[in-house]
């Protein structure tokens, strides 16, 4: 099959696979929050509504970073998004597991226009940089797959078990999958 042979040619591509596990590792950080962020903030005794703007404040950035994304990968390109992403979550997730006070829980839901959203745009780009052209499609498929899917995937079948022992310390956990990121990001 031709996909398949794309996806072999690519596994062997310098950097390939140490950029599927930064920008998957930086990405699926993100499991505890995405299971238990309202179970959490409901039981340390927040209500629906402040709920949803601490929800609503990470999409807004996270769009304004689209809208600057293009000067922001001018200057420090694709495996640079993918380190502040990281740098973000390790800040966000720490953050996040010490403290359930309300103005610092604004500011780390603003760091999603970072975590997510930065190092999305730092993968797309990754790929239309660094992938040979002939091999972008299968790229981009085999990121969504690995990193977005599988790796995903993985955290969130561990991250019930990460909340239900360590309550909020479970974003300690998260915060070491993005040091983690990091380092295959700088390996890049």
């Amino acid at each position: 099959c031709v996909a398949t042979a794309g996806w072999g040619r690519l596994l062997l591509e310098p950097g390939f696979l140490l950029f599927i596990l930064a920008a998957g590792l930086i990405q699926s950080s993100h499991a505890v929050l995405y299971g238990f962020g309202t179970i959490h903030w409901l039981a340390v005794g927040y209500d629906k509504d402040t709920i949803g703007l601490l929800w609503a404040v990470g999409v807004a950035v996270e769009v304004g970073l689209f809208a600057a994304g293009r000067r922001l990968l001018h200057h420090i390109g694709p495996v640079g998004l993918l380190l502040i992403g990281g740098v973000a979550g390790i800040v966000r997730w720490t953050l996040t597991g010490l403290t359930s006070a309300l103005p610092v829980l604004f500011v780390v839901q603003a760091l999603h226009g970072l975590t997510f959203g930065g190092t999305h745009l730092g993968a797309v780009y990754y790929i239309a940089r660094r992938m040979p052209p002939g091999l972008a499609v299968s790229a981009q498929g085999l990121y969504g797959a690995l990193a977005q899917g599988a790796l995903f995937g993985l955290a969130m079948l561990g991250a019930g078990a990460l909340y239900d022992a360590l309550a909020g310390a479970a974003f300690f956990v998260m915060a070491g999958m993005c040091v983690a990121g990091c380092a295959c990001a700088l390996a890049l």
